[in-house]
């Protein structure tokens, strides 16, 4: 009795260091639908709803479990020497100047123009794919909603919020513009001779003015959303983070189902199907 008790406390202690042994050999992988890897350790996951993942460095991410395509664990990398170890650190000192240098050519909106988006993209090579993701998640636009709700209450207030300032500025002279020609857009008519009365009625250049009113408004509909998808698109090229998009694929294939034959008394006649489109998501 007693042997055997030795044995299944023997096989349980086994199993637990086993376990840590493999632990520690290992990191969880997080693949997401945008394409990008996460490596760390995932230190908490609700069921259906999000992963919260730490890695090497001490990043810790959230991700919605819509956005996970699948989870693994790796074998992590062994050490360097210690030589190597050095040329690390110096290389991550080198990686901290790059990450704010880039940091502040965000700020500044250096992605937008061609040559600084070409800049950061070089920059951005000396970053882990972990940092540069980092950078993207925390300066990308998300806010498209909240300025069309803005722009719907007061006129381009939403695009300046949004920070889509060339945006906002022709919204207001389009808005300036039309209510001014609105303004000045009527005639005067005059009409009796001892009593005379008189009325306006508008002008070519009053609806003109609405017309220019109108286009303002249909733009600060649509303003926050190419914006939106500017920004995240030209900051996504700049660091180097590609974004994948799932679209249906087409294949075009005839298919004959049927064949004509002679019909005889009482029986149906069958022409041939076409199947001119398979569409596989």
């Amino acid at each position: 009795m007693k042997r055997g008790v030795a044995i299944l406390l023997l096989a349980v202690l086994y199993v637990f260091i086993a376990a840590a042994v493999w632990s520690q050999e290992y990191i969880d992988v997080v693949y997401l639908k945008n394409g990008s890897v996460i490596r760390g350790i995932i230190i908490e996951q609700i069921p259906g709803v999000s992963i919260k993942i730490q890695t090497a460095d001490g990043s810790v991410f959230v991700f919605k479990i819509e956005d996970v395509v699948k989870l693994t664990k790796e074998k992590k990398v062994a050490e360097a020497p210690a030589e190597k170890k050095e040329e690390a650190k110096e290389e991550e000192t080198s990686d901290a100047g790059a990450k704010a240098q880039l940091m502040s050519m965000i700020n500044n909106r250096s992605f937008l123009q061609t040559s600084g988006n070409l800049q950061m993209n070089n920059l951005a090579k000396k970053l882990s794919q972990n940092d540069r993701f980092f950078l993207y998640s925390t300066n990308k636009k998300d806010n498209a909603a909240i300025a069309l709700v803005l722009n719907l209450v007061i006129p381009s207030v939403g695009s300046w919020v949004q920070g889509d300032y060339v945006g906002a500025l022709v919204e207001d002279l389009l808005y300036i513009t039309g209510f001014i020609m609105m303004g000045v857009g009527w005639e005067e008519y005059t009409y009796g001779t001892i009593i005379t009365y008189t009325y306006s009625l508008p002008t070519a250049v009053f609806y003109a003015g609405t017309g220019f009113v109108v286009t303002a408004w249909i733009t600060s509909l649509i303003a926050p959303f190419v914006f939106q998808s500017d920004w995240n698109n030209k900051l996504a090229t700049a660091l180097g983070v590609y974004m994948t998009y799932f679209e249906p694929e087409f294949e075009y294939k005839p298919v004959a189902t049927n064949t004509l034959h002679k019909v005889e008394k009482g029986e149906e006649l069958h022409m041939p199907r076409i199947n001119l489109v398979t569409i596989h998501y």
